[in-house]
């Protein structure tokens, strides 16, 4: 790096200067961490996006990958390199502009730069130093993935940007792969490393404690963001999904000012960021047939290769569907991706997978996915031949559908706001959960009967409470209720006049006798 006077560059360079900007944040330790990146949206004219993009492991690879140092007992380290981009090869010289507060603090420490500084930056070369130089070889299927048979064992190294995740069975060849590392990139600052069997990395704790298990919590993260977020967008504490309102879309209601939608838009990214062999691989799909405004259908889909959920989807279908028949075709199709991609990168991590089981509970749609158009009715034979894209593959061997009841259905879980019994149920599978670990609530709306008589959920009598109750209509209140015999008999003889809070009533109902068995 060194500085340029302005005089020195031409019209075209001051033109294609790229501005500098630095974002401070606080880490979870305390400490807090500046990076400092050009802004390169003038760039993506002629750049490809693999050029302009920083590489990441995505999320499905990396719960992939810890579930087979799991298995297999690898040892894991977690290195961050500082200053990643900065071991750049070069292939052009790119002009970075600093103006204000960044531009005084340079100046500050070197009084020598000026207005223009130039950074040879480019694409990371973390995969030639490790693929050319060291004899690594990519997954074609996530290519922030590398592998390598060292000592009769595969060593696995997977990055997002400058975290790298490494495991091997071995400890003393992650010690080795280590100290490559540091080698080639801790001349200016050294790595920073974590050793052991519990690992911050991309803001999820990974706890390989267990022998055979690894468990990814997300505690710390999901309490920063409760503690961001207003109290005018908090809702209170809530026992499940299942709200009458949770399709509903207000289209009369008054926009939020510019910055409330930057705020709501930056903690719904937050929340988005938060989805017994290894021969066989089982999915769950389910679709909830009509439920949106626009009466498209809505598609859940989650994975299991043992107890608990490895990751899952739920999404808005893109297309109206004329039965519930159509709507699960079109649910596998929107799951289809995933379920291939699943098999393929395991299988370039070199594991046989013997099946790709899909399990679902409409019988016409299996018989659709395994027949094709040979099972078509005048109700189907409209559908695009790209949802008959299924039946290719199972054909093929790369995958099979099997019937699961539909009290069993795990996918519900993604599909549905489900409450009670059902609700626990499925939480547990999907969070690998004991029955101590699940919260038992129960959920109420408050409000008052037409003879302006106190309903179930109104705030006499919320002291010394066990179970929280919520509104779930206008006017919102939570509420909690003390768990006493008497308690229990007030919620049953308590008028109810609203038929969509029986549901809620009687789960109150349950658990709280239950906890007092």
């Amino acid at each position: 790096m060194h500085g340029v006077h302005p005089k020195n560059l031409t019209i075209a360079q001051k033109k294609a200067a790229l501005q500098y900007l630095m974002f401070l944040k606080e880490k979870r330790s305390g400490k807090i961490k500046g990076r400092g990146c050009a802004d390169g949206r003038k760039q993506r004219i002629y750049k490809t996006k693999e050029e302009t993009s920083s590489p990441t492991i995505s999320v499905e690879a990396l719960f992939l990958s810890c579930l087979i140092d799991a298995i297999e007992r690898r040892h894991v380290m977690v290195v961050d390199i500082p200053g990643a981009f900065m071991h750049a090869d070069i292939d052009e010289t790119i002009h970075v502009k600093l103006v204000g507060d960044i531009a005084e603090l340079l100046l500050r420490v070197d009084p020598s730069y000026r207005k223009y500084v130039t950074y040879e930056r480019g694409k990371m070369n973390l995969v030639e130093f490790l693929v050319n130089k060291h004899g690594f070889v990519m997954n074609p299927y996530d290519k922030c993935v590398v592998n390598k048979n060292i000592n009769g064992k595969q060593c696995t190294i997977g990055w997002h940007v400058d975290d790298l995740k490494i495991s091997h069975v071995e400890n003393d060849v992650i010690e080795g792969v280590y100290d490559l590392l540091n080698e080639n990139y801790g001349k200016e600052s050294p790595l920073t490393v974590s050793r052991g069997k519990i690992h911050e990395y991309l803001g999820m704790t990974i706890d390989y404690s267990e022998d055979g298990k690894v468990k990814f919590t997300m505690s710390d993260y999901i309490e920063d963001l409760l503690e961001e977020m207003p109290e005018d967008l908090s809702k209170g504490v809530c026992s499940t999904p299942a709200a009458n309102y949770l399709f509903q879309v207000k289209t009369n209601q008054a926009k939020l000012s510019t910055e409330d939608q930057e705020l709501f838009h930056h903690l719904t990214a937050k929340l988005l960021y938060l989805s017994d062999s290894m021969n066989v691989i089982q999915w769950w799909v389910d679709a909830s047939y009509g439920v949106h405004p626009d009466l498209r259908s809505h598609t859940g889909a989650t994975m299991m290769m043992g107890k608990g959920s490895l990751y899952s989807k739920s999404m808005k279908q893109k297309i109206n569907t004329r039965s519930s028949t159509e709507a699960e075709l079109v649910g596998v199709n929107d799951a289809m991706s995933l379920i291939l991609w699943t098999r393929n990168f395991l299988e370039a991590q070199g594991y046989t997978v013997t099946d790709n089981v899909v399990w679902q509970d409409n019988q016409s749609a299996m018989l659709l996915e395994n027949n094709g158009t040979r099972s078509s009715s005048k109700r189907t034979r409209h559908l695009d031949i790209r949802y008959f894209f299924v039946t290719d593959n199972i054909k093929r061997g790369r995958m099979s559908v099997q019937y699961c009841p539909t009290d069993d259905m795990i996918a519900d879980f993604f599909t549905k706001p489900l409450q009670g019994a059902k609700f626990q149920k499925f939480c547990k599978q999907v969070l690998n959960l004991s029955d101590e670990d699940l919260l038992l609530t129960a959920q109420e709306c408050v409000g008052a009967d037409e003879s302006g008589s106190p309903e179930l959920g109104t705030k006499s009598g919320t002291t010394d409470s066990n179970l929280l109750l919520e509104a779930d209509c206008e006017d919102q209140i939570p509420v909690t209720l003390p768990v006493t015999p008497q308690v229990i008999d007030d919620v049953t003889s308590s008028p109810t006049s609203d038929t969509r809070l029986q549901g809620a009533k009687r789960s109150y109902v349950e658990v709280a006798r239950s906890s007092l068995d």
